[in-house]
């Protein structure tokens, strides 16, 4: 079995220069947040997805996308992997 992690707010996945799994899940979430990730409440948010709270002195994530905002992402992820099947 294989780890990775997963961000909570955008759904990419942390890839380092070499890896995107790991054999252990305290690997993958050490070098996530080794990367400037955070975890924030049991969830994982990439650096693009936090802002740095400057009365709390933490990084903490930005508000959830809304529902449509995510079923969008997910169409348009199905959509551009299909796209790319086509014309690689």
């Amino acid at each position: 079995m294989f780890y990775g992690v997963v961000c909570d707010r955008c759904k990419c996945q942390y890839e380092s220069e070499e890896y995107s799994f790991w054999y252990d899940k305290s690997s993958a979430i050490e070098n996530a947040t080794d990367s400037d990730w955070i975890k924030y409440h049991d969830k994982h948010y990439c650096d693009e997805c936090i802002v740095f709270d400057e009365e709390l002195d933490e990084y903490i994530p930005l508000p959830d996308f809304p529902d449509c905002i995510e079923e969008l992402n997910v169409y348009l992820k199905k959509d551009f992997k299909a796209y790319s099947k086509l014309y690689t």
